[in-house]
């Protein structure tokens, strides 16, 4: 789990519990912010995952893979960990920056993430492009959307039936 990124995650997944302790913390199961302040740096989230559950006190923003998206790319990731607690909270993105880019094949389970709402992909802009809810059942039945079969895979025995990473599969 990265707490302020300014750089680049790929081929990634986080599985451990997060909590946001403080009013205004962002908290993600991947990334707490994610943020590009220019060249040479390029922020990225891109063919990740979180597994892990996002808690927080009231104030704080939580999202199943970023906290805050201020821009940068986010890409080909999902999140099925449990979200709950805080103010603002989004399946994928717990506060987007409403003119940023960059969002595709987006996904989160509505069941395991108790973010049932599909318009709730990112916890302050309803139906925020690029940002999919899906049930669990769909998320285990096949590759969603944009994910590639040389990069992901899924089978019932290795992490519980969810998509996991080829190159860096699961312990």
């Amino acid at each position: 789990m990265v707490g302020l990124s300014q750089s680049q995650v790929y081929f990634s997944f986080a599985t451990g519990a997060v909590t946001a302790l403080a009013p205004g913390a962002f908290a993600g199961g991947l990334v707490g912010k994610q943020t590009f302040t220019g060249f040479p740096q390029k922020a990225e989230v891109v063919t990740s995952y979180s597994t892990g559950s996002v808690t927080g006190v009231s104030g704080a923003t939580l999202g199943g893979v970023l906290g805050r998206h201020d821009n940068g790319s986010v890409t080909t990731s999902y999140s099925i960990g449990a979200l709950s607690g805080a103010s603002t909270i989004g399946g994928v993105i717990g506060s987007d920056n409403p003119t940023s880019t960059g969002r595709s094949a987006l996904y989160w389970d509505l069941q395991t993430s108790g973010v049932t709402d599909a318009s709730q992909g990112a916890g302050d802009i309803p139906n925020d492009s690029g940002i999919t809810g899906l049930s669990d059942a769909q998320l285990k039945s096949g590759l969603p959307s944009g994910f590639k079969a040389n990069a992901w895979a899924e089978n019932p025995s290795i992490n519980n039936g969810y998509p996991y990473l080829i190159a860096n599969p699961p312990p």
